[in-house]
């Protein structure tokens, strides 16, 4: 998933935001790295943030916060050593584009495998993958892999989907003012580059 270098960056950024609750500076980040200029750090962070590890927010000083959703990335990369008591097989639903019909949800294609430790036991979960490029503005990319918790009620600005008046599902952020009816919050997001 990262490159060692990148690697190196996302995880002094997340250990430098853990111990003092804002983001590294790009000179603290090139020393950090031993970089000899803060072009280095720009490109480091443009990939890592293309890979979905990490949110930039422009024209701000330390804007950068690690994607809600990290955690998941660790269950692609490591499900080959789970053994299967450890996995969770999710529903996969097949593709999800902008706005479809509701039926999606009972139209199990096949099975997903998530590490149980991850999930909630008593919980119910979907999986879907993304289809276009209606949701960049979520942080998720085509073909990304979501996981759907059925039920409960997001917090505001949570990723959930819908079910519009028309029976239609979307994916978008929550807002308790919103008049579609809630099916269920984005749980765990994995950054996939191919059809599952």
């Amino acid at each position: 998933m990262l490159t060692t270098r990148q690697k190196e960056l996302f995880d002094f950024i997340k250990s430098y935001i853990d111990t003092h609750s804002i983001s590294p500076s790009f000179d603290e980040m090139k020393e950090a790295l031993g970089l000899r200029s803060r072009s280095g750090v720009f490109r480091l962070l443009d990939e890592i943030e293309q890979k979905g590890f990490i949110r930039r927010y422009p024209l701000k000083s330390r804007a950068i916060e690690i994607s809600p959703n990290i955690e998941a990335f660790r269950i692609h990369e490591s499900a080959e050593k789970f053994n299967d008591s450890a996995l969770r097989q999710i529903p996969f639903c097949g593709k999800l584009s902008f706005e479809q019909d509701s039926s999606i949800l009972d139209n199990v294609q096949k099975y997903f495998p998530v590490a149980k430790e991850f999930l909630e036991d008593h919980s119910f979960y979907r999986a879907f993958q993304i289809d276009g490029n209606f949701a960049d503005h979520m942080n998720l990319q085509h073909n990304d892999i979501v996981i759907i918790e059925k039920g409960g009620v997001p917090g505001y600005s949570d990723i959930a989907l819908f079910l519009t008046s028309t029976r239609r599902i979307q994916l978008d952020f929550y807002s308790p003012h919103d008049i579609r009816k809630t099916i269920g919050t984005l749980k765990l997001m994995l950054r996939h580059y191919g059809t599952y």
